[in-house]
């Protein structure tokens, strides 16, 4: 089954708020949830957009995600100066993106505040690593490219708990 959008529904299509409101209360929504740091990234040569934040946990451990919203790509008419004329064309409604990206991240942190699930478990696919080139990712790419090199299974073993193992530092595992 492929999930997509049902027929005739178009979320936030009433939206009056611009790219920028909408940043700003992404922005204040997540330090109001208790982010260290928010950053926006915007590529005006592709029009991909990013969003990066940073989150401690209880120990004090400090935790980057990078998310990348959808451009919401719809078709409109628009006027091509070259041709002199107007044409349809496919291309990101970012004030919707944004708010989209907006009731994602309400709904995840709300979820987290008040204990239906953790941080990093909500996040997870978004938590920024780096492979063992040191090259920066996020885990769900990680994962996914391991999944498509596998044929569908992914190599990993699952982490085991041992009272006073000690791991390659030297370091007590608890």
């Amino acid at each position: 089954m492929v999930i997509q959008a049902p027929k005739g529904k178009r979320p936030y299509k009433r939206s009056s708020k611009s790219v920028e409101q909408s940043k700003a209360e992404i922005t204040k929504l997540l330090r109001e949830y208790g982010a260290e740091g928010v950053a926006w990234t915007d590529n005006f040569a592709t029009g991909a957009v990013n969003l990066r934040f940073v989150v401690k946990d209880a120990a004090g451990n400090a935790t980057a995600y990078s998310i990348t919203p959808a451009a919401f790509k719809e078709q409109h008419r628009s006027w091509d100066s070259v041709e002199a004329r107007e044409k349809l064309v496919e291309a990101p409604n970012w004030p919707r993106a944004m708010r989209l990206l907006h009731a994602w991240l309400k709904t995840k942190l709300e979820s987290i505040a008040y204990g239906l699930t953790e941080t990093r478990e909500e996040f997870l696919a978004h938590m920024v690593v780096r492979d063992v080139r040191g090259a920066e990712s996020t885990a769900g790419e990680l994962v996914l490219h391991a999944l498509e090199m596998g044929g569908g299974q992914l190599a990993l073993e699952a982490p085991r708990k041992r009272e006073g193992a000690v791991d390659a530092e030297s370091h007590e595992v608890r």
